[in-house]
This record gives C-alpha cells, structure tokens and sequence, in this order.
C-alpha cells in the first residue's frame, strides 16, 4: 500500500508547474488590461469597438478557443512548447477581461480636473500612461487580479487536459493533470491530498502576493476615495523591506549615475522625442499586431477549409440547419439558468458586500474568508460533489447552479467590495447628520454609490457564467466503485460544446460558439451598454 506522503512531493512539484502558467497568464493579462482599458476608456470609436469584443470574448468558454488556438500552435510551434503556449493562452483567457473592464472603469473614473490638468502642461500621450493612466488603475487592477486569479483557477483542469476528437493534448505535469489523473482513478487519498496542498499553496499566494499587491494598490487612490486600511504583518514587512533596499540602492548608485549622466540626458531626449510620436508608435504597434493576427486567422481559416471540405456541398448546409435548432434550444435552457443563479447572486452578493466593505470589524474577517473560499476552484470539488449527490433529484440541475455560483459570484462581491470601501467619507457623514437609515440610506446612498462597479461586476458575471457552462453542464468522474457517474442537465449550450468537443465535431462546436456569441453581442447593445451608461453618467461623483 503506497504511504500518503508519497503523494506530498510529486503534488508539490504539480503546483509548482501550474503556478508559473498562472503566473504567466497574470502578467500577460495585466499588459493587455493596460493596453485596450485604456484605449477603450480614452478614444470614443475604440470604446465601441473594444467594450462588445470584450463581453464576447469573455462569454466564449476557453475551450471553444482550443481548437483554433490548437490548431494555430501546434502548426507553427509542434511539440511540448506549443501544448504550453496553448495552455497559457486559455488561462490568459480566463483572466484578461475582467481585468480590462477593470482599467477600463477606473480610467473613465478618474476626475476631470486631472486630465485638464494633464493637458494643460502638454503632457505627452506616454507621459499620461505612466503617471495618470497606469497610477489611477492600480486599484480596481489589483482587486479584479484576485477574481482573475481564481477565475483562472477554475479552469486550470480544463486548460492542462483538453481532448478534442481522438486527439488528447495534455502538460506533463500540472496539479489540473493531477487531480483529474486522481479522480479518474479513484485514488481518494491522494484526490483529497492535492486538494489540501493546493488550498495551502492558495492561501500563501494570497498571504505573500496578491493581498500585498491590493494593499499596495491602495496608495493611489485619490483623497477622496482613500479609507483607512490596516497592512498587514507581511505587506509592513514588504514595505520595510523596499525602503532599506531602496536606500541601500540610491547611495550605491550615486557614484555610478556621475559616470553615466550623459547616458541619462540621452535617455531623457530620447524619451521626449518618443513622447510627441507617441500617437504613431502606438498606431505603428496596432497596425503591426492586427497584421500579425490577420495572419494567424487566415492561416487557420486554411487549415479549417481544407479539414472541412464538405462546406462546399449543399447537405452540409441542410445539416447545419438541423444543427442550429438543437443550439437555440440549449441556448433557451443555458440562458435561464445563468440569469436565475445571477439574481440569487444579487440577493446575497449585494448586501454582504456592503456590509463588510463598512465595518471596519466585519472587513477583514469576512474579506479573508471570502477569499479564501472565492480561490478554491470549484472543478477540483466536483467529484467529490457529484458522488455526495448522487441520490438527490434534479442532480444536475443543483451541480450546474453550484458550479455557476462559484465560478462567477465573487466577479458581483469584489467588484462591489471594492467599490463601497471608497465612498467618500464626508457622503457618509452627511448622512449621519440628516439622520439618512435604514432602507432609505441603503436606497439614496449604498446602492448608487456601487453602481458603477456592480454593472462591471455583473457584465463580467454573466460572461462568466457562461464560460463555466462547459464545466456544470456537462461533467463525467470515477466513482469509488468504479463505475462512471455522468452529471449533466437535459439541454443545455455548456453540453452542447462539450460534446461537440469531446466527439471532434468541429461544425456543432463552431455553430455553438458563433450562436452564443452573437446572443451576448445582442444583449451587449440593448442592455448593457444602456445600463453602463446610465450608471456612470447617473452615479458619477464628477461635477
């Protein structure tokens, strides 16, 4: 009988695999936020272009990115590398839209008296990035990389393991591989082992990483918006840290700025004559990448036209037709249980949010829990889940929503979390001194304070709901018996694409995609655009 710790190690060096992907994926995101948030916050044509390609691409699930992805990699980078690169790309996915809607809202929120200003001086485009731009998004970037982080999570089992057709691509190693390996063969022990390493590892990233990063964050909030917080041993330790090494670093370098001052005031000239270009560089670089992304597209549409050949031939378009009817039916089933697990959302994620965001005895205990209970990804659950309600009627139904609920109800708290730690001090004061309670202080003062960021919140929910379809429509496990317990609801998109991608049929698999994808553009234009620009215009602090 193998001993229980002999686990502990390979599950260690799994973790260790998985998390520089994350990692990856995290600093690929944060570049990217930067790039199109601001762009779509700072240029009208690009905002409405950029706001609807991101509630689509959001709302995609990452497998349906896969065989394209799969496709395009492994043709120009075969092997190992291009199953890496594939992997990272899909976790990227997970992350990067929220984090762009993020910089996004906290660009468009920055007073108006500051970019007057920027203007007013001459302040070149990059020197608005740098000391306006990038300073002002700190916040709600770090905040949202905590949902992110998670998000990405959520899907590692699905980005590490992906089958399409009789094709399996998978990382050598990868604590997704692990615990889907471990499942699979009902080895419990070391299931539940991965699962206890995996919550610690989480919970030290958050202790050392990510909570340091969102305190940090912090000291760029306006007078306004800032609120007292309380760091921590460890970001006090980081902090400490940082200024002894600084110190040490500036009288070191003191004697070796004289040598290179010349170095410098070229750098310096350099740097203004790139300020003033600044607009055609950042042009030069869009032509340059979308050339660059025309180009992969076009390869793959090659590729997809010669796998595909059959389009050309008029049964394939009746059989398209037949496949279309199957895909709006899912599309009704999957639509009601998203927007239904999002009310219920509403219902607790709101108040709760709220409610600890102002208590200054509730936030930090209600914030860590949330925390760590938001970072357990809810795949790594599911098997254990499906065996524990094997017996209780309408299984699927309850696991899908379950799923649903962890994957996207932490985008709705965080958002509002953050957003009701910056209401303004005096705005509460005020209402202390009219004598402002109880459901009218949560009507007139609460609610229109968040509802910038609960429209943010709630975008990226329902794209995320939508991206965990695949995961609670649809789900298979090893019993401890050993038999194959299915848990899937009748009819649904999620289903739909998963067995479109577990069969290799590329047709359904794109018509799912296409379809769905053109419901949330549909949703994009007559809801959410209107709801975002009502709250922001509505609820704004800006005179």
């Amino acid at each position: 009988m193998t001993s229980p710790l002999a686990y502990v190690i390979p599950i260690l060096v799994d973790i260790g695999y998985s998390w520089w992907r994350m990692l990856a994926a995290l600093l690929l995101s944060v570049i990217f936020s930067w790039a199109v948030g601001v762009t779509a916050a700072t240029n009208k044509t690009a905002e409405k272009i950029v706001l609807p390609t991101l509630d689509v691409l959001q709302s995609v699930p990452i497998l349906g990115f896969f065989p394209v992805m799969i496709f395009a990699i492994i043709a120009v980078l075969p092997g190992k590398p291009g199953i890496e690169l594939a992997v990272v790309f899909l976790i990227f996915t997970s992350m990067a839209w929220n984090m762009a809607f993020a910089v996004y809202e906290a660009v468009k929120a920055i007073p108006k008296e500051f970019v007057e200003m920027t203007n007013d001086i001459g302040m070149s485009a990059l020197g608005k990035l740098r000391h306006l731009y990038i300073p002002a998004s700190w916040p709600k970037l770090a905040y949202n990389a905590l949902v992110s982080w998670d998000v990405g999570l959520f899907f590692l089992v699905s980005s590490e393991i992906i089958t399409l057709g009789n094709s399996s691509y998978s990382v050598s190693h990868g604590i997704g591989v692990a615990i889907a390996t471990y499942a699979a063969q009902g080895n419990y022990v070391a299931y539940s082992e991965a699962i206890a390493l995996l919550l610690v590892v989480l919970v030290i990233t958050r202790a050392l990483f990510l909570r340091p990063w969102a305190l940090w964050s912090e000291k760029f909030k306006t007078a306004e918006e800032a609120r007292a917080e309380r760091p921590d041993v460890v970001y006090r330790s980081y902090r400490w840290i940082g200024e002894k090494t600084k110190a040490k670093i500036f009288y070191n370098l003191q004697g070796i700025g004289l040598i290179f001052k010349p170095f410098s005031r070229a750098a310096r000239s350099i740097n203004r004559r790139l300020g003033t270009r600044s607009t055609f560089v950042g042009k030069l670089v869009v032509i340059v990448f979308s050339l660059f992304v025309l180009a992969l597209i076009i390869h793959t549409i090659f590729l997809g036209i010669v796998a595909l050949h059959p389009i050309f031939q008029l049964s394939f378009w009746l059989y398209l037709a037949h496949l279309e009817r199957e895909v709006i039916v899912a599309l009704a089933y999957s639509f009601i249980r998203v927007w239904g697990v999002y009310a219920i959302s509403l219902v607790i994620g709101v108040p709760l949010a709220i409610k600890a965001a102002l208590s200054e005895k509730l936030y930090e205990p209600v914030s860590t829990a949330t925390q760590i209970i938001s970072s357990i990804p809810g795949p790594v659950l599911l098997p254990a889940m499906v065996v524990a309600l094997l017996t209780l009627p309408f299984r699927g139904e309850l696991v899908a929503a379950i799923v649903i609920f962890l994957g996207s109800f932490w985008y709705i708290f965080f958002n509002v979390l953050g957003s009701a730690r910056t209401i303004p001090k005096p705005m509460l004061e005020a209402a202390d001194l009219y004598g402002i309670r109880g459901l009218r202080r949560w009507k007139d003062i609460y609610i229109p304070a968040v509802m910038p960021s609960l429209v943010t919140g709630s975008i990226t929910f329902i794209g995320g709901a939508w991206n965990t379809l695949m995961v609670a429509e649809y789900f298979a496990v090893s019993s401890s018996s050993g038999s194959v317990v299915l848990t899937q609801v009748g009819q649904g998109i999620g289903k739909l694409l998963d067995i479109a991608t577990y069969s290799g049929n590329l047709p359904l698999l794109g018509l799912s995609i296409i379809s769905m994808s053109l419901l949330i553009v549909a949703i994009n234009l007559t809801f959410w655009r209107w709801a975002y620009n009502y709250t922001t215009k509505r609820f704004s602090y800006n005179v």
